[in-house]
């Protein structure tokens, strides 16, 4: 039994079509998946963003108190300085 041009070639197209089908399916898949993705890279670069203004700002914090904490030592050592004379003239004094 023979087979005609015909019926190849119409197998040919059912078996196109079908694998066309596939194509676009498998597109539609990576056209989801990127969206996913730019949301999750979005919502990455929102966190981001949060955490660093956050870290920032702590760390601002943290040099404004330890410039305080110099300070109040500064003033603590100043003050012991300016006792030493009058304890000098106690201790030595006849």
């Amino acid at each position: 039994m023979g087979v005609d041009a015909g019926t190849v070639y119409a197998e040919i197209r059912v078996a196109l079509d079908k694998l066309q089908h596939d194509v676009n399916e498998a597109n539609l898949l990576f056209v989801d998946l990127g969206k996913n993705v730019d949301k999750q890279n979005q919502q990455t670069a929102s966190s981001t963003q949060s955490m660093a203004k956050k870290i920032s700002s702590a760390f601002q914090s943290m040099s404004k108190n330890g410039i305080n904490q110099f300070s109040r030592l500064a003033q603590g050592i100043n003050s012991a300085f300016m006792v030493l004379p009058n304890l000098h003239s106690e201790i030595f004094a006849d």
